[in-house]
Formats: C-alpha cells, structure tokens, sequence
C-alpha cells in the first residue's frame, strides 16, 4: 500500500514528466516561427501591367520623352511581409521621376511616411498591413507575389551602349511578422532585380516634299539675341503637403537662336538653386529636375529662370510658376521658423511593424539591430533540463522509499 510520502512524491514526478513533452514543443513552435524569417524575399521591377522583366540584353525601349511607368513586385518566399522601405535609385541625366511620382496599391500597401526625392533616388515607407484602428492586421499580410507600388518616370537624354538602369538602393528593407521579438528589424530581402531602359532619340517630323522655304529674319537689329522660354514649371505630387514636404520641380523650355546654359529654380522660401548640368543643359531644349524639401508652414511661390549661351533670360510667365502650400504637423513647436538652407538634414526614420499595435521606428540608416540577450528559447530549454533532471532525482527517491 502506498503511504502518502509516496504519493506525494509520484505526483510531483508526474508533473515533472508533463512539463518535458510541453518545453519540447515550444522549443519546435519557436524553431519554426524562427525558421520562417529568413532573407528569401525578393523585389522585382517590371514593366506596368505586363509582368514583363527587362535584362540588359532585353531592355524596355523608349524615346526622349516618353513616360515609363514600373511596378514593384514583391515575392516573399517562405516570409510573411507587414513592412516595406523601397530606395529606387538611377541615372539622374538619363531619367527623372515624374508625376504621380510613387504610388501605392488600394487594398495593398499604405504609406506610413510621405515619400521624399532627390535627382536618382526616390525614396517612401510602405505599411502592406497596417490598419488605423487595429495595428498590425495580419489578415493583409503578403503571403504571395504582389504588386505593392508603382513609380512614374520620365526619359530625359538617350542612352549610349548600354541601357540605363532603375535599381534598388542599398537602404531598402523588408521585414516580416514572422521575426521573433528579439529579431525585430532583420532585413529578409535577398534579391533585387532591376529594370533596364534604352532610350532612343525622339523620332522627328519628315521634311514635307518641294521648294525649301528659309524662316524669316525676326524683326529688330541684326544679330539680336532671342531670350529663352520657360514653357512649364511641373511638380511630381500635389503641391499640398505637411511640414518637412518634399516635392520634385521639372522646368522645361527652349531658345529658338541658341543654347540653354542654366536653369535657375527659385523655391520661394529662401533657397535657389543653379542647374548646369543634365536635362539638356547645353541644348536648345530642357527638361530639367530639382528637389526642395520646406521645412516651415506657409505658402510659397516656385519659378524657374532659363539663361542662354548669350546671358539672355527667360520671361517671368504664370506657366512657369506653382503655388506651394505647406502646413505645420501636429507636433511643430511655436516660434520663429528656422530658414530652410540652415537645417541639417537628420537620418529619416522608418516605422517598424511589430505584433504591438503601435509601430516602432527605428532609424533608416540604422545597422541591423543585433540580438543581444537569450531569448525565451534558451529559457524553456533550461526549463526542460531542469524538469528531466528533477524527474530522474524524483524516481530515485520513489523508489528508495
């Protein structure tokens, strides 16, 4: 008959057993969760609404001018995506962003932050399953190949031997829900493909059949320089945003009895900047790109200036204008604005989905964050040896007594 010293302590061994199966099972649940987020994601551009990649050998062929329109493709492997940070970068003298710039996808992706441009880089944050009232939804994670963004551009110059090519930045980040709380910020991306432009000249008018008529001599003393015209002043987005507000200014124009040899962008806030270089400077037709980013609320009137070879300048001219109005964010302090060209650009930070329904950020040009301490893994390993060493200690005693 068992005395209840003995039943005491075959309950308690009984316990101990139970708790081996349970920490083996955790250990395998925290293994696979582990196992899952892994670099397997890839970003692919492709051509707009044909799942059609480019190579170098097969590029997508446009003329001077046309517009190019690309969609992010995103296969995440054995990953679950809530969190996407894109850097696309390119040759700023061939191809320059344009209107609607970055775009998201209804039903897909979500901007956590407001996209910002720079000549050959265009940068934005895309929440894929963010909803306001919740956090996290794990319903609209991307399980799948998705199309999460497309971006606009527009060709600027041809290309020589090779095709120009519109890439990935080394600052792009994808991040999955499947990352351990102590893994939290892992990039999972491993390939990045790319998209490849050639760019031919634009394809000119024939000369009509007959007798060759000679232009008129324009009216005034010979040899009277023509100023250039500055035709339009372009934005990439909406001229309506927060403080700081990005936005992308294209001026073009042309001169009729020379060359343009700068465009002189005035952003109405302080700044104003001299382009030289690229957008056809040095042609008698341009198509020149700038960004501005303000930093204070108000409204401010943007205009672009042409000189050509001769010191002539373009005309002031309302089709060369945009109105820009920008508003304080919800946290600006009160006080004297600071002027535009004395603030020191700091790191940009992105959002970092977690399980938690508010976001943490995490800066963008942050190393990936290293695991410092044991995690609950090693933990309920301990657990485990402990309970079986229990185990044997408690079917000694059993039997001693």
């Amino acid at each position: 008959m068992l005395s209840g010293k003995k039943l005491i302590l075959l309950g308690a061994i009984f316990v101990l057993l139970a708790a081996i199966p349970l920490t083996l099972y955790f250990v395998s649940q925290q293994n696979e969760v582990r196992s899952r987020a892994t670099a397997a994601t890839t970003l692919s551009l492709e051509q707009a609404d044909s799942n059609q990649t480019s190579s170098s050998n097969n590029p997508i062929r446009k003329t001077v001018g046309d517009a190019v329109i690309l969609d992010v493709m995103m296969d995440p492997g054995s990953n679950v995506v809530s969190f996407a940070k894109l850097n696309i970068t390119y040759d700023a003298t061939k191809i320059a962003t344009a209107s609607p710039g970055i775009e998201t996808i209804p039903g897909v992706s979500s901007v956590i932050k407001s996209a910002t441009y720079a000549p050959g880089s265009a940068t934005i944050s895309l929440g894929i399953a963010i909803n306001p009232a919740v956090g996290v939804d794990p319903t609209k994670t991307i399980r799948t190949t998705t199309k999460i963004a497309k971006i606009t551009f527009k060709t600027l110059a041809t290309t020589d031997t090779s095709p120009s090519t519109i890439t990935f930045g080394s600052p792009t980040q994808v991040l999955s829900t499947n990352q351990p709380q102590d893994a939290q910020g892992e990039n999972v991306l491993s390939t990045k493909n790319p998209a490849f432009i050639a760019i031919a000249a634009s394809t000119l008018s024939p000369t009509p059949t007959g007798t060759i008529s000679l232009t008129p001599t324009p009216t005034g003393a010979t040899g009277t320089n023509q100023p250039p015209v500055c035709s339009t002043l372009n934005a990439d987005r909406t001229a309506t945003g927060t403080a700081p507000f990005s936005i992308a200014f294209t001026a073009n124009g042309n001169d009729s009895d020379g060359t343009i040899s700068k465009v002189t962008f005035d952003f109405g806030d302080g700044p104003v900047t001299d382009v030289v270089q690229a957008g056809g400077i040095g042609t008698n037709s341009v198509s020149t790109q700038v960004s501005h980013t303000y930093h204070n609320a108000g409204t401010y009137k943007a205009t672009a200036t042409l000189t050509d070879n001769k010191g002539g300048l373009s005309l002031a001219s309302t089709s060369c204008t945009q109105t820009v109005t920008v508003s304080a964010s919800s946290g600006s302090l009160s006080g004297t604005p600071i002027p535009s060209s004395a603030i020191t650009p700091s790191p940009t930070l992105i959002a970092v989905i977690s399980s938690s329904p508010t976001p943490t950020p995490i800066p963008f040009n942050s190393p990936t964050p290293t695991i410092a301490s044991p995690g609950p893994q090693n933990q309920i390993i301990g657990l485990g040896v402990v309970a079986t060493m229990l185990s044997i200690v408690g079917a000694l005693l059993f039997f001693a007594l």
